[in-house]
């Protein structure tokens, strides 16, 4: 066994070659923008300027081949960016010291279960495990039983709904309906296959030692839009609070500034999500809907039965992923003239439904939190358990089959 104090370079040496199958081109930038961030990180005491000039850097190599559209997007580019300004920020104003050892810090860019979409660590949650790296056998079961959740949850129910998807928009023989259930099964999917990577690389930091932040914790069921955002890709929404938000005064100032940081976090959140106007217009649409909500309908949402305002959120979230989805403002637009000149009903959605609605079934139970009751119930874990393991014999042999769609998060 490779002694503790060491672990961290097999973790590095893993993550690079894990890394490289990406492109050996897109090895180097994560490498060269993280060595840049971690000597800047280690002047600041020379010249506090260096804080803009690293800032600049990390977004300006993010803008270029994000929004350049020559170049294919680096694997992770978007995450792993975002990693090194919160540890440049963190630096600056004294969360911790600046890592003395590029290895480390290499490590920690390039961190295998995270660097292609998340969870948003931040240098603080790794900071203190480089030397320790290791887990007990209970984490280790603990991460291994997380893992084999999210490998269930995308292979069996993400990728069958990824198929249904597809299917569905290439459908030439369009309905309103069958339009209104596309995006549904857009968003259930969405939401298992993200979810999934999640509970996979929390998994695996648990079996090494690191507890990596919560990423979602059942958005639909919210009771609200600004209790969806809560829930929903939680590391970036901390994110865009901590370094912009809060930075900007956050809710602490006059009415008129306050929607105007509203307006800038959305519109960000839109650009960071993809290079087309349909994104900065469903960031639009999110700062217009959580402003109303915030000035004028809290009060009401307080007093109204949690079924009605559940579904005033699943009705808001899904109606942006029309915005979402599209891809483009020409597919926004053929969307809505779909929508408009479709007949309300035909038969072809009967016929997907019936052929998959095990998927859409599973789909909707995996979007319902379990009670607790349940959660404690020592039957209820054994069947679990035990079921869990019989569906990841049956994932593997899906995977062998070669049955196994690319994570749908990992194009932003």
């Amino acid at each position: 066994m490779c002694p503790r104090k060491y672990r961290y370079l097999v973790l590095l040496l893993f993550s690079m070659l894990f890394y490289s199958y990406s492109g050996i081109e897109n090895l180097v930038l994560i490498v060269v923008t993280a060595l840049f961030n971690f000597f800047i990180a280690r002047y600041f005491y020379k010249a506090k300027s260096l804080l803009y000039i690293g800032l600049i850097v990390d977004v300006g190599v993010l803008a270029f081949f994000k929004y350049n559209g020559n170049f294919a997007l680096p694997l992770g580019i978007s995450f792993y960016t975002f990693n090194n300004i919160t540890y440049l920020i963190d630096v600056y104003n004294y969360r911790y010291m600046s890592e003395d050892n590029p290895l480390k810090y290499l490590t920690y860019a390039l961190m295998f279960p995270t660097v292609s979409m998340g969870p948003l660590s931040g240098y603080a949650i790794v900071y203190d495990h480089f030397d320790e790296l290791g887990a007990s056998f209970d984490e280790t079961a603990d991460g291994l039983k997380r893992f084999i959740k999210g490998l269930v949850f995308k292979v069996l129910i993400g990728d069958n709904l990824a198929a249904l998807y597809a299917s569905l928009t290439g459908e030439t023989d369009k309905s309103v309906l069958l339009l209104i259930t596309t995006i549904i099964i857009y968003g259930i999917q969405l939401y298992v296959d993200f979810s999934s990577y999640s509970d996979m690389a929390i998994g695996l930091g648990k079996m090494m030692g690191i507890e990596y932040k919560e990423n979602f914790n059942y958005p639909y069921m919210a009771l609200s839009v600004s209790d969806f955002w809560r829930r929903w890709h939680m590391t970036l929404t901390n994110f865009f609070t901590r370094y912009i938000y809060i930075p900007m005064g956050g809710n602490k100032v006059k009415w008129y500034r306050h929607i105007f940081n509203i307006l800038v976090v959305w519109c960000l959140t839109g650009i960071w999500h993809g290079s087309t106007l349909n994104f900065v217009l469903w960031g639009l649409y999110y700062f217009v809907i959580l402003t109303v909500e915030k000035y004028l309908l809290n009060n009401l949402l307080n007093k109204t039965n949690k079924i009605i305002r559940n579904i005033y959120v699943l009705i808001v979230v899904f109606v942006g992923y029309i915005f979402f989805s599209t891809g483009s403002l020409a597919g926004l637009k053929e969307f809505f003239s779909s929508l408009n000149t479709s007949p309300f009903f035909n038969s072809n959605l009967l016929f997907y439904l019936k052929e998959n609605y095990v998927w859409v079934i599973a789909g909707i139970l995996a979007c319902i939190e379990i009670p607790e009751d349940l959660k404690e119930n020592k039957w209820f874990i054994a069947i679990a358990d035990v079921l869990l393991l019989l569906l990841f014999v049956l994932a593997i042999a899906y995977i062998l089959s070669g049955n196994f769609h690319p994570f749908l998060y990992s194009a932003f």
